[in-house]
């Protein structure tokens, strides 16, 4: 049996991702983020063998949501109330995602996410930056009941869904991504996951020096 597709979530591919989005869609609310960064992360790992952003994706009545973006999205938004002695914590992950992303009204029903205007997107790859471009363009213009009409019919959702409680959320395996009835699936998921195993040994190596 394979092991567990796992991935590390990047905070500076969110932020640079978002600003992407950013640049071409107009009206980029949290719940609309959430959606596009689905669809981007499921094209790169199924083309590129890893998803973009490495975060860890439920199921939820609204369709698939990226947890750890979405809560630095909403902590960007509304910040969390937790206090530490008295200071308020930030997500930890916040300040670098603003590098390249901001909020505009936050007072606004649904405030949009816009990008700074000296936002670089240079932790993108080339193929990344093709991939959230593609995305941008093909469901960027939608709105966000259509874009949760659509995660709804995507697989990874259904099979997460069939073992869900009703108003609750599970996590959705990455291997879900993939066409469990494609004769090619087994080979490829073992790829897939030699390719994460060997990029975690790098980070590691890189973390020792």
């Amino acid at each position: 049996m394979l092991a567990r597709l796992s991935f590390n979530f990047e905070p500076k591919k969110l932020g640079s991702s978002l600003a992407v989005f950013a640049k071409t869609v107009n009206d980029l609310t949290k719940l609309k983020a959430a959606k596009l960064l689905y669809f981007a992360d499921k094209m790169h790992l199924l083309q590129y063998g890893r998803p973009i952003t490495g975060d860890k994706y439920y199921c939820l009545d609204y369709g698939p949501v990226p947890t750890v973006s979405l809560n630095i999205m909403s902590d960007m938004i509304s910040p969390f109330t937790v206090t530490l002695k008295g200071k308020r914590l930030e997500h930890p992950m916040r300040s670098t995602v603003e590098e390249y992303v901001t909020v505009g009204n936050k007072s606004a029903r649904h405030p949009r996410i816009i990008a700074r205007k000296d936002s670089e997107i240079d932790s993108l790859t080339s193929a990344e930056q093709k991939v959230l471009t593609y995305i941008s363009q093909k469901y960027g213009q939608l709105s966000s009941s259509r874009l949760i009409e659509l995660t709804h019919k995507e697989r990874p959702w259904l099979k997460s869904n069939e073992r869900r409680p009703e108003g609750s959320s599970v996590e959705i395996p990455w291997e879900y991504f993939f066409d469990e009835s494609s004769p090619d699936t087994t080979p490829i998921l073992s790829h897939v996951a030699e390719l994460a195993e060997n990029r975690a040994f790098l980070k590691t190596l890189h973390e020792d020096l």
